[in-house]
């Protein structure tokens, strides 16, 4: 399961990942995996195939191989839906209508406030500019959501896993 998560984490980073699931599965199958378009649902296949044979063999009952299977399936559904966030871009309209909302909004916001506000409009005006101009580089975050770069949240399901425990010798 942490191959899975290494190979998803690296397929979407785009980063290499043979060397981190080399000391969990081995040299051979993680060559094996890496060789195919889509590392990550090899691990899983790999997962799936070895928890048939589980059941074929009968070393786990009825109800261990239903949870199984449903963690599985949680697992594809986590992978499907982070390879369509990571290859669905944002449409073009939407970074200029942030672009050009957040600067004539903040451009026209202290000719609207100076006489409400006085001397305060100022000040005002910095914190709305502030916000607004954060929503525009979050903005621009989400367009590769799952980068390595600063300001990109790195909280996600496949991080979280690949954390785990060095195996024992």
């Amino acid at each position: 399961m942490v191959a899975f998560a290494h190979f998803l984490r690296g397929s979407l980073r785009e980063v290499q990942v043979h060397s981190k699931t080399t000391n969990r599965i081995g040299e051979e199958i993680s060559h094996a995996m890496t060789s195919t378009n889509n590392p990550a649902n090899a691990a899983h296949r790999s997962m799936a195939d070895q928890m048939g044979h589980l059941g074929r063999d009968e070393a786990i009952g009825g109800f261990g191989m239903m949870t199984i299977s449903q963690t599985l399936s949680s697992l594809a559904l986590a992978q499907v839906g982070c390879e369509r966030i990571a290859t669905t871009p944002l449409p073009i309209v939407y970074s200029l209508l942030v672009r050009r909302t957040t600067y004539l909004y903040c451009w026209l916001l202290p000719f609207a406030l100076i006489e409400s506000d006085n001397w305060f409009t100022p000040v005002f005006v910095a914190v709305v500019a502030y916000v607004f101009l954060g929503f525009r580089r979050l903005r621009t975050n989400w367009n590769n959501y799952f980068a390595t770069r600063r300001m990109v949240c790195h909280w996600t399901p496949c991080a979280e896993l690949s954390k785990s425990p060095q195996p024992r010798p």
